[in-house]
């Protein structure tokens, strides 16, 4: 049975005398079949909710590494009482290299930009292969004609859940719907059933999902970047969701363990930066 629960215990995270920290988790998921190499893209669109005020509000799509050791991910951030839109990726794999440690855990962010409540962002992140970089990510905010783009080197993990999570740090789900549009996610294999079954969630999630279209692509077909000349021969299940609705709680979420001072807590610090 799959679950979300190495959200709330695999990622460690920075802490310096922070206060008690509770995490509440609202997850969607899709899931790729044990035969498959993984996802190799994952795009959408996102529309930007109301922040009631500052507060370590997360909210993203994103892609789960198989070993669950980290995730690639675009967060929308609210902590600093303005949203804030950027990729990233966040791990506990300390065989990274040094230059991607910050405060001992591996953290790299890309470069991002403000968005308000009503925006339409949209995130794309397309693997390009290991002799291109590893994996391309951008995101964009066509209406204030915003854009960012960063490459990540992780080329050498396998990526088989992607994710649509709502990620609470002593905030209540006060902002209203999460709503994500015109969603692409391309895996490799033929197995189309990860896309037209109705995806886990945490159990405490109202959504919505509709528009949903299986098809199976050559790989020359495929959202994927010339460099990944290892998968030219394989075949890539295109999963399209004209629309998935985080709608609201139904009841408690799942929570991640009050922590104290001294105890690390799920916390990014981001250098908020226009670029």
């Amino acid at each position: 049975m799959y679950t979300t629960l190495f959200l709330l215990t695999t990622f460690a995270t920075y802490a310096a005398c922070v206060p008690a920290d509770v995490v509440n988790w609202y997850t969607i998921s899709y899931w790729t079949p044990p035969d498959s190499k993984g996802f190799v893209h994952f795009s959408g669109n996102m529309e930007i909710p109301k922040l009631p005020h500052a507060g370590v509000y997360y909210l993203w799509p994103g892609l789960q590494e198989t070993k669950n050791i980290g995730v690639y991910q675009e967060v929308l951030d609210g902590t600093n009482g303005a949203w804030w839109f950027a990729p990233g990726w966040y791990t506990n794999d300390t065989m990274r290299p040094s230059s991607f440690t910050w405060a001992g855990k591996q953290e790299p962010w890309g470069r991002g930009f403000s968005v308000q409540e009503g925006d339409v962002v949209s995130f794309n992140n397309t693997y390009a292969g290991s002799n291109a970089g590893g994996w391309f990510g951008n995101v964009g905010d066509s209406k204030n004609r915003a854009s960012a783009s960063t490459d990540f080197a992780i080329s050498n993990y396998e990526f088989n859940q992607a994710l649509f999570a709502i990620e609470l740090h002593n905030q209540t789900w006060d902002f209203g719907p999460l709503k994500f549009s015109r969603i692409n996610m391309q895996a490799l294999g033929n197995d189309t059933s990860w896309c037209t079954s109705t995806p886990p969630t945490d159990g405490a999630t109202k959504f919505t999902i509709s528009g949903v279209k299986a098809s199976i692509l050559p790989n020359n077909a495929a959202s994927i970047g010339r460099g990944a000349s290892s998968y030219l021969d394989k075949t890539v299940v295109s999963c399209s969701i004209d629309s998935l609705i985080m709608e609201a709680p139904t009841k408690p979420a799942i929570s991640g363990q009050k922590v104290n001072g001294t105890t690390e807590a799920r916390r990014r610090r981001r250098t908020q930066i226009d670029w």
